[in-house]
């Protein structure tokens, strides 16, 4: 880790005293996943947006993951089939 980075992640725990506690690596790992979930969303694919679900760690069969899939189903419809 950069000492920039280093400087930041101390800053960021500093201001955030008094709150609930802030841990760097997950809020970086929030990030990118919004970043993944943004991209799926664009490109309309399912697939990446269910790797995203799972590294948020939801599970395919639990109410949260049947949601999300539900909702995104609803917005982009069926997955797409390859012709043969």
């Amino acid at each position: 880790m950069t000492e920039d980075q280093d400087l930041k992640d101390v800053m960021a725990q500093e201001k955030g005293r008094g709150r609930r506690p802030r841990d760097p690596e997950y809020l970086r790992l929030l990030k990118e996943v919004a970043a993944e979930v943004e991209r799926a969303w664009r490109e309309q694919d399912e697939t990446s947006f269910k790797r995203a679900m799972l590294r948020l760690g939801l599970r395919p069969g639990s109410r949260k993951y049947d949601r999300a899939l539900k909702s995104w189903r609803e917005h982009h419809g069926a997955p797409r089939r390859e012709p043969s």
